[in-house]
């Protein structure tokens, strides 16, 4: 089952354990003078492999732990901004971020596909992604929900509601 948060007035936020205390977690910090391209990370992941990949205004990053690789408009000419604003691992292991303006972008084995509304996108500002178990790839954008079809975007099917809203973040349940 998919689940859709409507924007209202700002984005969720994830919390702590309130019962700890800040010295009870262990942390590392990365900056730029690590070759982090921004200080800012706005949503970062851990995909299945291990890597920790950060959204940022500096692009999409990519951590092995030792070391940083970042997709931008410096090192790929697909990416037309660097104004990253969340990551996803799709079941396929491809990382999809949304970006604020200029649609989504897949990585996957190296290789970076920009979609925009050109392919189908309802609106160029990305704002989460989910999977269900069935493989379909929704993305929720300021203008509606969509969903991935071959190599297109598309709302074709879904309810009127969800082809105009401001959807700002998407979840399944258990069962997909």
């Amino acid at each position: 089952m998919l689940y859709l948060c409507v924007a209202t007035t700002g984005y969720a936020q994830l919390f702590l354990n309130p019962s700890k205390t800040p010295d009870q977690y262990n942390y590392q910090h990365w900056s730029s003078d690590d070759r982090l391209p921004d200080n800012a990370v706005i949503n970062l992941l851990q995909s299945r492999d291990g890597y920790i990949w950060f959204a940022s205004y500096g692009g999409v990053t990519r951590f092995n732990g030792i070391e940083f690789y970042s997709y931008s408009s410096n090192t790929h000419p697909e990416i037309v901004n660097n104004s990253f604003t969340y990551v996803f691992e799709d079941l396929n292991g491809a990382i999809w971020a949304a970006t604020s303006g200029n649609g989504i972008v897949s990585i996957k084995n190296e290789k970076v596909v920009a979609y925009s509304e050109e392919q189908g996108l309802s609106s160029n500002f990305a704002e989460s992604f989910a999977q269900g178990s069935d493989s379909v790839l929704y993305v929720a954008t300021s203008e509606g929900l969509v969903y991935k079809k071959d190599s297109i975007f598309t709302n074709d099917g879904l309810p009127p509601v969800l082809k105009d809203s401001h959807l700002i973040c998407l979840t399944t349940d258990d069962k997909g």
